[in-house]
């Protein structure tokens, strides 16, 4: 929603582009995010007053920024229909509610062990 903002974080991609994905977040792109005026955290830069009075100087002729505002609502992720089986081997296998009614809880293991639902703590 802000103008400013906006124009920070494409000058923080800008810094990506120019000294390539390859190093993330550290050495050459602290360096030249730094030199434009991004303010650390790296990862979620912020501008100084400096860039910001350069972003307002380039934008200002433009007029108002048009956009819709972005609605930031989350979908709760979808509860798993898999259920989980496993050996003491380390061996883990998914499966549904059908097969463990029709066959029980605790399934043969390749290793000779069993293959059983572990037990959940409540609230999981």
């Amino acid at each position: 929603d802000d103008p400013i903002r906006v124009v920070g974080v494409i000058v923080h991609e800008v810094v990506h582009a120019v000294v390539g994905l390859k190093c993330g977040h550290k050495g050459a792109f602290g360096k030249c995010a730094a030199a434009v005026g991004l303010t650390k955290p790296w990862t979620a830069t912020g501008e100084t007053d400096e860039l910001k009075t350069s972003i307002r100087d380039w934008i200002d002729p433009l007029g108002p920024y048009p956009h819709g505002a972005l609605s930031l609502i989350t979908t709760p992720k979808e509860v798993g229909r898999m259920l989980l089986l496993q050996c003491e081997c380390g061996l883990k296998i998914r499966t549904t509610q059908k097969w463990i009614d029709a066959y029980g809880s605790e399934w043969p293991c390749p290793c000779g062990s069993k293959l059983i639902v572990p037990e959940t703590k409540e609230g999981d």
